[in-house]
């Protein structure tokens, strides 16, 4: 059976990269558990990187707390550049704009890596889902999906207080 909702964490600046530079289309690894324990009876896994509700938790502690240790904001970056990199490589930005994200990202301030919850209607993206193959996600079974090209008309963006 098909969810009605699919949930992804981001970062703020992966939403603001996504929006001003990549043509308002977003890359997306989603779910349809905000958080599992609290959401569904299941028998399904959920490894901390495959639940938008503890990615979402993750990042606002690493984004307002001033440690050095954060973890989820260099899993992050790193995955912004090699956003930055595909991009290039697409010939969707030049390679005068890459240089500046690249040195925009290194340069972040923790507070950009706030998060931001994507809120994705399934029927409205139902054909650009890419179910995640077993053994091929976080953990043999968790139940993951990825969205290449997401299209801003077709999600909703919420800032949560807590979760």
């Amino acid at each position: 059976m098909a969810p009605l909702i699919l949930y992804s964490a981001q970062s703020w600046i992966a939403y603001a990269l996504n929006e001003e530079f990549y043509g308002h289309y977003h890359y997306v690894w989603c779910s349809p558990f905000l958080n599992p324990e609290k959401d569904a009876l299941t028998t399904h896994f959920f490894a901390d990187t495959s639940v938008p509700g503890r990615i979402y938790k993750f990042l606002n502690e690493e984004a307002n707390k001033r440690t050095s240790s954060r973890q989820w904001i260099k899993r992050n970056k790193v995955g912004l550049l090699d956003g930055v990199k595909s991009k290039k490589a697409e010939k969707v930005i030049n390679e005068k704009t890459a240089k500046a994200l690249i040195q925009y990202i290194l340069g972040a301030e923790p507070l950009d890596f706030r998060p931001v919850l994507y809120i994705i209607p399934y029927t409205k993206v139902k054909k650009s889902i890419e179910v995640i193959a077993l053994g091929k996600g976080a953990h043999l079974l968790s139940v993951e999906y990825r969205i290449r090209r997401l299209p801003r008309k077709s999600f909703d963006v919420q800032v949560l207080p807590k979760l």
